[in-house]
């Protein structure tokens, strides 16, 4: 049996934007996921939007790990219940204690109306286990596969270009 290969690129400071070097990849039969900062980089409705578009590229075969680092148990809840809304509706009204939106556009919705989501430990899965318990999303760590049948390879996006890079030099020969 062939494990199928999933590239997830975690956003990283002072690197390539994981997003957008994804984007690359879609269309080559490569399944993708992206790990995006809850409380760091990008605005996370802003971020809901992208990986909606990425989402689109990758035929609805998006795999979302949500990176807790520095945030509550309650700013978790809140980033999750946002991407669920976002996912769920073509706009989003909500006054929580991180975010107020008022009728953020998503349009249009991702294709299977929600992603598929995970939290990612950076530290081992054991040092989310209270954050699965409030969200009843899985946690996986670095180097970890969060679906069954799937090798989950962790890439930077400059790994991800260079991968690129490389298909672009073999497919000219």
């Amino acid at each position: 049996m062939t494990l199928r290969r999933r590239i997830i690129v975690a956003e990283q400071d002072g690197t390539l934007d994981a997003i957008t070097a994804l984007g690359a990849l879609s269309g080559k039969g490569i399944g993708l996921g992206v790990g995006i900062s809850i409380l760091g980089g990008r605005p996370l409705p802003v971020a809901v939007r992208e990986l909606t578009t990425l989402d689109h590229l990758a035929d609805g075969d998006l795999v979302v790990l949500l990176d807790p680092a520095g945030c509550t148990q309650s700013q978790v809840a809140e980033a999750v219940d946002l991407l669920r809304s976002m996912a769920a509706h073509e706009v989003t009204s909500t006054s929580g204690p991180t975010w107020q939106l008022h009728e953020a556009p998503n349009r249009p919705l991702p294709t299977r109306g929600a992603f598929s989501l995970f939290l990612l430990a950076r530290e081992g899965r054991e040092s989310l286990a209270h954050l699965e318990a409030a969200t009843g999303i899985s946690a996986v760590a670095i180097g970890e596969s969060g679906s069954a049948g799937e090798v989950w390879e962790f890439c930077s996006a400059e790994q991800v270009v260079a991968l690129v890079e490389r298909s672009k030099g073999s497919n000219a020969s």
